[in-house]
């Protein structure tokens, strides 16, 4: 195994073949050759030998960025880890500046408060601070009645799938041992928003329901816990980046990620977030987001 930390490019336009294998693995686990090397073609029009891509694929076995088991590929876990590690240290030493907001609003789910705001100044805040949120909310989830495990969210557009496919496709997995439901509203209805749409609903046995088109986040998009509503409140001008960008990828195989996600991660407008606990409140909001699947739970 390889001691250097490979990282993929995932500008799927100008990417190497090895990137764009990667990025079909991470969301296509168990896949044999002939089926990468069909992908590849498909999707990508990448012009590759059965052969180059076996030897690739072997490659990156031997490095440990995928793992082998019978005639399937996946993504290995331990280099995910390593690469989540490696992106959370550098998230660490660049956003010093706010570990305070991120604390306190871990702190205020045991603190005897209703209602607390923090305001976060980049993107990549709210993205550690939703995965901490997620993990504790996850682990009180698991011990609470299964007709209460329900988490819903309001998006304007969806995006956890293009940052870490393979982190969300993990929440999938996890969701389905802990015999959790999530129900997502997304308001964009862009070919990446169905992109992403697919991503959750790629199994049919999965507990992850999305919609998208659905007249939703007009004031905040929402993350909704059994016992917990977050309210997340983007600037205007981030809400208009965010939307050009949407709008402007017209075929998958065009979608540049990096240069989507550099463009939303660079923008330092103010993000306000309200965190709330008033039961009447968040069973309103589950009712009204299960209303749009036809039942109320």
């Amino acid at each position: 195994m390889s001691t250097d930390l490979f990282v993929p490019n995932f500008s799927l336009n100008s990417g190497s073949t090895k990137d764009k294998l990667i990025f079909i693995l991470s969301s296509n686990p168990g896949l044999k050759t002939k089926k990468i090397h069909h992908l590849l073609k498909k999707k990508f029009g990448v012009s590759v030998t059965y052969q180059a891509v076996h030897k690739l694929l072997k490659q990156l076995v031997e490095d440990g960025v995928v793992e082998q088991k019978g005639y399937k590929y996946r993504i290995n876990d331990k280099w995910i880890d390593q690469l989540y590690n490696f992106v959370e240290h550098l998230k660490k030493k660049t956003n010093s500046d706010q570990p305070t907001a991120i604390e306190k609003g871990i702190s205020f789910l045991d603190s005897n408060s209703m209602v607390q705001s923090i305001t976060f100044n980049k993107l990549e805040n709210l993205d550690i601070f939703y995965n901490k949120l997620r993990e504790k909310q996850l682990k009180f989830i698991s011990k609470i009645d299964p007709d209460e495990r329900i988490v819903c969210y309001h998006a304007i557009h969806y995006y956890g799938a293009l940052l870490a496919p393979q982190k969300e496709y993990n929440y999938l997995k996890i969701l389905k041992s802990k015999n959790m439901k999530a129900y997502g509203l997304c308001k964009g209805d862009t070919l990446l928003d169905r992109w992403v749409r697919d991503f959750y609903l790629q199994n049919k046995k999965s507990n992850y329901f999305l919609k998208t088109g659905v007249d939703c986040a007009d004031l905040s998009e929402i993350w909704l816990f059994p016992t917990l509503l977050v309210e997340i409140h983007y600037s205007a001008n981030f809400l208009s980046i965010f939307d050009d960008l949407y709008k402007s990828v017209k075929e998958i195989r065009d979608i540049k990620i990096n240069e989507v996600l550099n463009k939303m991660y660079k923008n330092q407008d103010p993000i306000l977030i309200v965190l709330n606990k008033n039961k009447e409140i968040i069973d309103s909001v589950r009712r009204k987001t299960l209303e749009h699947f036809d039942f109320i739970k």
